[in-house]
């Protein structure tokens, strides 16, 4: 009696496993985008949080991040206008645009957007996917719950990307 696996059974076991790892690969990028999108999400809450205790506190929004050093995240380090997070970068726009701005620094490119109170679109929440990521990028702001947007609001992507709105 052999007990050797014969070569077209081989075959359809790599074919089996191939098709496996195309379904599931994506599936694990997006968990992995999620879950730094997340973290990168909480940390920008917190900045728009410091932001209007700011603006409570002098009468306008501050333009630079140096201001709310005690409100970044552990590992984050601030300088020229950006914190710079393990996974995340970080900034704050609230005298100029009136938004708080943390972008994914690899994998999906992906950027979020909290919109103050005191500006143009207030309590608004977007999720940036860049072109350069192509699905990857759209599919983390879709399991999010995004509704693409056909808003003229341009903060910065100049048009290479899709708006998707949170909230």
């Amino acid at each position: 009696m052999d007990k050797a696996f014969t070569l077209i059974e081989l075959l359809v076991v790599v074919l089996i496993i191939g098709i496996l790892a195309a379904v599931a690969v994506p599936q694990y990028q997006t968990a992995v985008d999620k879950s730094r999108y997340t973290a990168m999400m909480n940390a920008v809450r917190a900045l728009k949080e410091a932001e209007e205790l700011h603006y409570m506190a002098n009468g306008e929004y501050s333009s630079d991040i140096m201001d709310f050093e005690g409100s970044l995240p552990a590992g984050c380090t601030a300088s020229g206008g950006w914190a710079e997070c393990q996974d995340f970068n970080l900034s704050v726009t609230g005298l100029v645009t009136g938004y708080v701005f943390g972008a994914l620094r690899s994998g999906s490119a992906n950027s979020y957007i909290v919109w103050l109170d005191r500006s143009n679109y207030p309590h608004r929440i977007d999720c940036y996917a860049y072109s350069r990521a192509g699905e990857r990028g759209r599919r983390l702001c879709q399991s999010l719950g995004g509704v693409a947007s056909s808003s003229s609001v341009d903060a910065g992507c100049g048009g290479d990307c899709t708006i998707y709105r949170l909230n």
